[in-house]
């Protein structure tokens, strides 16, 4: 059995502390893709402004 079977499918396997791995890496992942889609539109909507102040 490998870590990525147990990261993925923890909670079939009964493994319970992996159970929890997945939705935290996915909910992780959601939560950076939409602040970087914030930040580039913010970027983009003040152009005339400097990006690191």
């Amino acid at each position: 059995m490998s870590l990525w079977d147990l990261w993925a499918h923890g909670t079939t396997m009964g493994a319970q502390p992996f159970a929890y791995f997945s939705p935290l890496l996915s909910i992780t992942v959601f939560i950076i893709i939409v602040f970087i889609i914030t930040a580039l539109k913010q970027v983009i909507d003040n152009s005339d402004q400097h990006v690191l102040w």
